[in-house]
């Protein structure tokens, strides 16, 4: 953190000036904020898509290995894509 040597006399303009370029920044933050994640892109955890197509675990596996579900490998944790999953079910339920 630098000082910048100010007077008293100086204080009033200087708090004005840091309120205008806080607002500022405030509004570019507003203009650049991010969108939310479309409900589409969330991951889903093994568990979570067998509990959805209530099937087993092992089913997953099963339909991983047969190329029916597309799992994202993150590290050593494995997820799927919700519309993929909403996708093959309805491939699936055919």
């Amino acid at each position: 953190m630098y000082k910048i040597p100010l007077t008293f006399d100086q204080l009033p303009e200087a708090v004005y000036q840091l309120r205008q370029e806080i607002g500022e920044l405030k509004q570019l933050l507003k203009e650049k904020s991010v969108a939310p994640v479309p409900d589409a892109d969330i991951l889903w955890t093994r568990c979570e898509t067998a509990d959805f197509l209530k099937v087993s675990t092992v089913t997953i596996w099963s339909w991983d290995k047969k190329g029916i579900l597309n799992p994202r490998r993150i590290g050593n944790q494995v997820r799927y894509l919700k519309s993929e999953v909403m996708a093959a079910n309805k491939s699936i339920r055919k």
